[in-house]
C-alpha cells in the first residue's frame, strides 16, 4: 500500500483576511449604493495606530468594521469607538469584529450626535465619513488630546479642498503635516 500524501490547506494569513474584508466591503457598498466605500489604505492605518500605541481610538465611520478591526489587531490594548448611523452595516460590522477577535465599541448614530454624547479624549481620531464638514470636524478635534494624531480621509471631494484639510495645516493647531492620495495626516498641538 502506498501512502497518501496529507496536503494541509494553509491557513490565511491576517493580510489575506483584512484583504477579503476590504472586497467585501467593496461588494457592501457597491450592492447597497451606500457612502460607505471602504478605506484603501486600512494597512497604512494600521501601521500607523501600530506605531502611536494609542489608549485611546476614536473613528467616524464605521463601514463594516474593516478598519476598525485593521487598528484593533494592530493596537490590542486600545480602546477603540467607532460612530455610524447604518445600522446594518454596523450590525455587519459587529460580526466582522467577532469573527477577527478584535475590540470595538459601536455607537450607531450621526456623526453630530454620536461627537456631542462622547465624554472621552483620543490619542488617535480617525474620520472616514462621506465628506468631512467643518462642525463635525471641530467637534472631532475636540475629542482628540493634544499631540493626538489625526487622520481625515476624504479630504478632496470633486477636486475641490475639504475644509477639514485647510483646517489640519493651520499650524497653531497641527504639526507635522502630511497628506497623500485623499488622505491628511497631523499631530495636534493646540
Amino acid at each position: 500500500m502506498s501512502k497518501q500524501k496529507s496536503t494541509k490547506i494553509p491557513k490565511k494569513s491576517l493580510d489575506q483576511k483584512l484583504a477579503e474584508l476590504f472586497e467585501t466591503s467593496r461588494t457592501n457598498q457597491r450592492a447597497f449604493r451606500c457612502g460607505a466605500f471602504p478605506y484603501k489604505h486600512y494597512n497604512l492605518l494600521a501601521l500607523l495606530a501600530g506605531s502611536l500605541k494609542p489608549q485611546k481610538i476614536l473613528e467616524l465611520g464605521s463601514g463594516i468594521g474593516l478598519t476598525s478591526i485593521a487598528m484593533s489587531l494592530s493596537c490590542p490594548l486600545a480602546s477603540i469607538d467607532s460612530v455610524d448611523l447604518g445600522e446594518r452595516n454596523q450590525q455587519i460590522a459587529k460580526e466582522n469584529v467577532a469573527n477577527f477577535g478584535a475590540n470595538v465599541n459601536f455607537i450607531c448614530a450621526s456623526f453630530k450626535d454620536g461627537l456631542e454624547n462622547l465624554k472621552n479624549d483620543y490619542d488617535l481620531t480617525f474620520f472616514d465619513g462621506f465628506e468631512a464638514n467643518l462642525t463635525e470636524f471641530t467637534m472631532l478635534e475636540n475629542h482628540l488630546k493634544i499631540g493626538g494624531m489625526m487622520i481625515c480621509a476624504n479630504v478632496w471631494n470633486n477636486d475641490e479642498l475639504n475644509p477639514c484639510f485647510v483646517q489640519m495645516q493651520k499650524p497653531e493647531l497641527y504639526k507635522n503635516f502630511f497628506y497623500f492620495d485623499d488622505t491628511a495626516i497631523a499631530i495636534r498641538i493646540g
